[in-house]
């Protein structure tokens, strides 16, 4: 009984039924079923296969009882209000579900080995909660059940994973068995090289907004092999990658870096003093928990004058231990760099890297096949001469790096200006003697996961220091102490990254003393409170992330408050911090500084109206999703035609807010630049306007799970090339045709359309054979007619395909699958009649079942010859 007008609890007893075999309250208007879901022994029918309660108010811990169910199969429970932590204990989940859905609920911890319990899972999806820690190591590794063997999760079905929007972080390596798979690990703190498995043919991921570093490629997943395939696949955008690339078809490759973390250039015959040399030994001896140097058999770290730096084959163990081994200068030693005089100025110790050096490029030519690739440069200029470079690199260590502390000689090594030790496993406190190093620019300790403790407040007072970098650690208390005076902070400081850690509390009001800050991230940490009236004093912020928290109020506190010539990507999407996005606003131009900021306040407890204000020119990102935003989408968006470049926004996403009355008909064009669109579950209403599906720079609009009605509009004109198109949960009307027309500029742009649970009637529009370029095609529950076209069958790129719960009849065409052997179909609850053809003959009984009373074949019942009549020869 989906979408109707339910409201209230669920009576506990209606599990109980004994024969009940599936409960379908999906996506229920009014005010939404909600409560708590019945637990503890009993408390489920045993012939219970499918829960369906998706888009519903429920609230409350993920029931045990239910996920334990021994004939369960399907549960989906996304859009909801559910807490707590997933089951951990063995033996808490059925063997039998094939889909687990909880996106878009507020789960939290971590994801718990278990759910390698569920061996016969193919769908799972976590997106959209609050998940952090790091992926089990054996989580896609499932007992198969006939052989009892260990393989990789799905058997030989194609798997469905998404675990975005969370915060988890650690490596991929968990995911190298994966062989089959969809992958959105997007929108989490995962860190670390790209595994050679994700080069795969038959794997997809989305890989963007990580902190992922290291080669885009190894000798076994050849540039080749990236060139042709990553582009249609593997998105990594907005991470730490270094390119790994061949020069002259050599295999060596050298040169210059395009990421931060690059080794220090060797100083040959510079002797660092004894003082310095002893703290160096000092650092070692902590960071290897205390074990101190080997004694022989350690390769030699350094190298001399532009040789080649090789760690590729050593343990982190082994290369500090060679530290002090024989007659070498500290100067010389892994990781160390040295000034003229001999003092210590860099200590670069990165793990979980592996690096490979480029230069020298030929632009337009086979070697530089690469411009499609985020941080890939290509350039004509030959390699600058030493000592600009003086390093050729070829891979970092391996391992888990390291698992000390941090030593409190650090702080006698008083001329550092680079300390970076990132991406171990260092556990202890930030040593307070790192506030005597006077002369550090850089300070780099991300991804060192027990590192804990508070952080020390002066840190921000360092003179010169331009980075602090401190991602991805377990640090707890205060960013900064709201006690700590104004005229104790640096005014040098342009980048302070904490996110990811266990950070409470508020922002201090003296945070605006760092004038210099172009980067704030404290995103995914415990924040609480509003955006401190002070943060408008940072006209230079570029990038404000503040995701992940818990910050409040509504979005005029900061309104006057922040300059329009900050250029600040007010990367809040995870918090309740919409005060930061007014802090953009202002009228009147943006300066060269300010230009193109972005605004991500999404996964908060913002609420109120949404100010027109915060629709600054200076914005190119506004993400306010997830939160409790209400009234109608301000006006500075119905209106603004005539000079469209004041809004220069390429991505707006008020999704899961309470936006009410209609879309403005003349949105698109107030938005020049606009390329995603997102105003996912809100109570909008009214028709959709045509300018929104024909607006010329627009590649992706989702406005499901709305009260949207009428016809659909025609789909792009010119040279709009819309890629992504989701219009599912509303209430739209009419044929199907009206939107796809055969000659339509989207015919070879749409990859993925989705107008499920509408009122479309009709049949399927033949016009789909035209869209050659669709890999995605949901039209689940409406109310179409007629026959699947035959011309569906000839779309390669297509990968999945759900017309269930309609009114179709006839045969499925013949070849439907033969050209995309990974297509998954989903054809259950209609009245198609005949023989499955055989290339669907391995899906399971439930893509045809219930429904289809006249279908026949694997893997329903053998299909019956028809008798003759009498009479017949």
């Amino acid at each position: 009984m989906p979408e109707n007008d339910f409201s209230g609890p669920i009576p506990p007893g209606l599990f109980l039924l004994p024969a009940l075999r599936r409960v379908d309250l999906t996506a229920n208007g009014g005010d939404v079923l909600s409560g708590s879901l019945p637990d503890g022994p009993g408390a489920y029918s045993p012939s219970l296969e499918a829960v369906l309660l998706a888009g519903n108010a429920l609230w409350g811990e993920l029931p045990r009882a239910l996920l334990r169910a021994p004939a369960l199969r399907e549960v989906r429970l996304q859009g909801n209000n559910l807490t707590g932590e997933l089951p951990a204990d063995a033996g808490a989940y059925s063997r039998s579900i094939e889909v687990l859905s909880l996106r878009g609920n507020s789960l939290s911890g971590a994801i718990p080995a278990a759910l390698a319990e569920m061996t016969a899972l193919t769908h799972l999806d976590l997106g959209e909660n609050r998940l952090d820690g790091s992926i089990p190591a054996d989580l896609f590794v499932v007992e198969d059940q006939r052989t009892g063997q260990r393989v990789a999760m799905g058997g030989n079905n194609r798997v469905f994973l998404n675990l975005s929007g969370n915060s988890l972080m650690g490596s991929l390596k968990a995911f190298s068995v994966m062989q089959d798979a969809s992958l959105d690990l997007s929108h989490n703190n995962f860190s670390g090289s790209i595994p050679e498995a994700f080069f795969g043919s038959q794997l997809r991921a989305d890989l963007r907004f990580n902190q992922l570093s290291g080669p885009l490629f190894t000798e076994r997943a050849s540039e080749n092999q990236l060139a042709a395939t990553s582009r249609h696949w593997l998105h990594y955008e907005d991470q730490e990658v270094w390119e790994s690339v061949r020069v002259n078809n050599n295999s060596e490759s050298m040169g210059r870096a395009v990421g931060p973390g690059y080794l220090p250039a060797p100083s040959p015959g510079v002797e660092a003093s004894a003082a310095e040399t002893a703290a160096l030994l000092a650092v070692r001896d902590a960071l290897l928990g205390g074990a101190g140097g080997a004694t022989g058999g350690a390769a030699e770290g350094g190298a001399e004058g532009g040789a080649v730096v090789d760690g590729g084959n050593s343990t982190w163990a082994e290369l500090l231990s060679s530290w002090g081994v024989g007659s070498s200068s500290a100067c010389a030693w892994y990781g160390v760099g040295c000034m003229a005089d001999g003092h210590v100025d860099t200590l670069h110790l990165l793990g979980d890297q592996t690096v490979t050096l480029h230069a020298n490029f030929v632009p337009d030519s086979p070697d530089c096949n690469f411009g499609q690739f985020h941080h890939v440069i290509c350039t004509s200029e030959p390699p600058p001469p030493p000592p600009s470079v003086q390093f050729f690199l070829k891979g970092l260590p391996g391992g888990n790096g390291v698992s000390g502390w941090l030593s409190l000689a650090l702080g006698e090594l008083t001329r550092l200006t680079s300390l970076r030790i990132s991406h171990h496993t260092l556990s202890g406190s930030l040593p307070a003697s790192l506030s005597l190093l006077s002369h550090l620019v850089s300070l780099d300790l991300a991804s060192n996961r027990h590192l804990s403790g508070a952080i020390p407040p002066a840190l921000y007072a360092l003179p010169v220091l331009t980075e602090l970098t401190l991602r991805g650690n377990s640090l707890t208390g205060d960013v900064l102490p709201s006690s700590t005076p104004a005229a104790a902070l640096s005014p040098s400081l342009e980048s302070v990254d904490m996110g990811g850690n266990q950070l409470t509390g508020s922002i201090a009001a003296s945070i605006g003393a760092l004038s210099s800050l172009t980067r704030l991230a404290l995103d995914h940490n415990r924040l609480q409170g509003s955006i401190p009236r002070q943060l408008g004093a940072l006209w230079m912020l570029r990038d404000l992330q503040l995701q992940g928290n818990a910050l409040q109020g509504d979005l005029t506190a900061l309104a006057a408050a922040f300059h329009p010539a900050a250029d600040a990507a007010v990367d809040a999407a995870a918090n309740a911090a919409a005060d930061a996005a007014t802090a953009l606003s202002g009228s009147g131009g943006c300066s060269a500084v300010q230009s193109g900021a972005e605004v991500r306040l999404g996964h908060n407890a913002l609420s109120g109206s949404i100010p027109d204000s915060v629709f600054s020119p200076c914005l190119a990102l506004l993400d306010l999703s997830h939160n409790q935003l209400s009234s109608p989408i301000p006006p500075s968006l119905q209106g603004r035609s005539k000079n469209p470049s004041l809004l220069p926004l390429s991505h707006l996403d008020l999704s899961y807010n309470l936006l009410s009355g209609s879309i403005p008909p003349h949105l698109a064009s107030s938005l020049s630049s606009l390329a995603h669109l997102s105003l996912r579950s809100n109570l909008l209403s009214g028709s959709l306007p045509p300018s929104l599906t024909l607006a010329p720079t627009l590649t992706h609009l989702d406005l499901s799970r709305n009260k949207l009605k009428g016809s659909l509009p025609a789909l792009c004109r010119g040279q709009q090339r819309l890629a992504t198109l989701l219009l599912s949960s509303n209430t739209f009307s009419g044929p199907l045709s009206s939107l796809l027309s055969p000659s339509s500029p989207c015919t070879s742009s749409l990859l993925s359309l989705n107008v499920s649970s509408n009122q479309l009637s009709g049949p399927l529009p033949s016009s789909l054979s035209r869209f050659t370029a669709l890999q995605s095609l949901v039209a689940a529950r409406n109310r179409m007619s007629g026959s699947i076209p035959a011309g569906v069958a000839s779309l390669k790129a297509l990968q999945a395909l759900d017309l269930s719960w309609n009114g179709l009849s006839g045969a499925i065409p013949a070849m439907l699958r033969a050209a995309a052997p990974s297509l998954y179909v989903q054809l259950a609850g209609n009245a198609l009649s005949g023989s499955i053809p055989q290339p669907l003959s391995d899906l399971p009984l439930s893509c045809f079942r219930p429904g289809n009373p006249k279908l026949c074949g694997t893997p329903l019942p053998t299909c019956m010859l028809s008798k003759p009549r009498k009479g017949w020869l």
